[in-house]
């Protein structure tokens, strides 16, 4: 049944959302995290895998329409619920990596949107590093031994994220390893988590992998060395 409502309410953002009020979409955001993901959902554990990808498509459409100018909290939203290692913050998580990949994918958005979009994402690019790379080093701190699920599976929601976003042509995957950010360290680091370990690599090799400068190629090259 709730497979079934989130369907039509995916629909209804797809085909209707321009004709509703601003105060009607407000509306609608607010209940869609209060009430479906952060009091509607089971544990992330129990949760299942269609309900989950239904919401996260859900959160993704309102993304392309409305974020950030009309919903200026939702990385604080983010946020919170990656904190506590819920079914809303990896909803949320793979909401923002299905935004990243659509940016570059999506035919249906507009050169002005996407362009918004590009913009905007580069903007708050830091603040979603940071709060990913403060999620695995929880994830290097435990161990695989104390490793619980939920922050398994937060921890892999957030590496899919990085690595949607290291994949775009457009993201400057520099910020990723240059002398300010910790990120690399951490993903060599899960390299000895079982779990963990393909996710960080496909996130390595997508940096390794970009064509970029010749001194960037040389900075990654001595940040390899060095670590």
């Amino acid at each position: 049944i709730r497979h079934f409502g989130y369907q039509l309410l995916d629909h209804y953002v797809k085909f209707k959302w321009s004709e509703a009020s601003e105060v009607d979409k407000q509306e609608f955001k607010t209940l869609l995290i209060n009430r479906m993901l952060e009091g509607g959902t089971l544990n992330l554990v129990e949760e299942s895998t269609l309900i989950r990808n239904t919401l996260t498509n859900l959160v993704a459409e309102i993304l392309k329409r409305d974020w950030p100018q009309q919903w200026l909290d939702f990385l604080s939203v983010v946020k919170r619920n990656v904190e506590q290692d819920n079914t809303a913050g990896e909803v949320l998580l793979s909401a923002m990596a299905r935004l990243v990949e659509d940016i570059e994918l999506d035919s249906k958005l507009t050169p002005a949107r996407r362009s918004d979009l590009l913009r905007s994402v580069g903007l708050c690019k830091d603040q979603l590093v940071e709060m990913i790379s403060c999620k695995l080093q929880c994830a290097v701190d435990k161990g695989d031994n104390q490793l619980s699920n939920p922050l398994l599976m937060t921890c892999l929601s957030a590496l899919n994220l990085l690595s949607a976003a290291s994949s775009m042509t457009w993201f400057h995957v520099r910020s990723l390893y240059d002398k300010s950010s910790h990120v690399c360290t951490i993903l060599f680091l899960l390299l000895r988590n079982n779990t963990l370990r393909q996710s960080a690599a496909d996130v390595l090799y997508n940096i390794a992998a970009r064509k970029t400068t010749a001194n960037d190629n040389l900075q990654f090259t001595n940040f390899m060395l060095h670590d």
